[in-house]
């Protein structure tokens, strides 16, 4: 795991994402890069006070791209923990709600959101 200091290297990353927790109204950011090595990622995730950009929880998975789908519930039941929310068995299992169980069509759902996210024609096409 990276300190914060590496993950915000400039004040210049603080500032744009205390402008994203701002705009988002949100007391707390998840931030995290992946990173694609063969048929693995690496995937750094860490939980962040908007108000002060402190670090209250961080880590990184190395895993092969078919535990992908694994991966969300372990990261939501650590965020859950860092910030010590109570969560009623409802939530709980709202926490662990999986859409599919093919990690493949997974793979190319975040994809096409991906290509969403440019918000442009060709974006829209290839999503």
């Amino acid at each position: 795991m990276r300190p914060t200091s590496a993950i915000l290297h400039s004040d210049t990353r603080k500032h744009e994402l205390a402008d994203v927790a701002r705009v988002l109204a949100s007391e707390y950011l998840l931030t995290g890069t992946l990173q694609e090595i063969g048929d693995n990622l690496r995937v750094s995730v860490q939980l962040v006070r908007a108000t002060d950009m402190v670090s209250l929880w961080g880590e990184h998975y190395d895993l092969p791209n078919a535990n992908l789908l694994t991966l969300e519930d372990a990261i939501s039941e650590k965020v859950v923990g860092a910030l010590r929310i109570p969560v009623s068995t409802t939530e709980r299992a709202r926490l662990h709600r999986s859409y599919t169980l093919n990690p493949e069509a997974y793979e190319s759902y975040l994809k096409g959101r991906s290509e969403l996210l440019h918000y442009t024609k060709d974006g829209t096409l290839a999503a």
